[in-house]
């Protein structure tokens, strides 16, 4: 079963989904049998125990919309502010302009890491 949108929140697990099924990292164990391991990039340049923190930061959030636009998909943001205050990145196919993902929360960069797992089908 897969797991919901709305079963997910801000932080490491959001951040682990997004590094290996959106972003291409790979768990590597620092040496056979042993538990202890690194997250790497498919660059080989960033090498951490941690994955990095897109949920969280807009900065890292924006490096998902672009991996996401360069499957062929294109992005739509909106933003409420006062007492609804929300953000919504939704992802659409085009020409046709169909809404295969939409994700609402109160930052940005969950919305569009939820929106990205959800058009690549890892989560409803």
């Amino acid at each position: 079963m897969k797991l919901k949108a709305e079963d997910l929140k801000m932080g490491p697990e959001l951040d682990t989904l997004i590094a290996e099924k959106v972003m291409g990292f790979q768990w590597r164990a620092l040496a056979p049998d042993d538990p202890l391991g690194r997250w790497q990039s498919p660059d080989g340049q960033y090498w951490s125990a941690e994955p990095p923190g897109y949920s969280t930061s807009m900065e890292l959030a924006w490096q998902v919309v672009e991996a996401i636009k360069a499957r062929g998909f294109h992005w739509w943001f909106t933003a409420k502010v006062g007492e609804d205050q929300s953000c919504t990145a939704a992802i659409r196919t085009m020409p046709e302009s169909n809404t295969i993902a939409c994700c609402r929360s109160a930052a940005m960069s969950e919305a569009i890491c939820l929106s990205a797992l959800k058009a690549i089908g890892v989560i409803e």
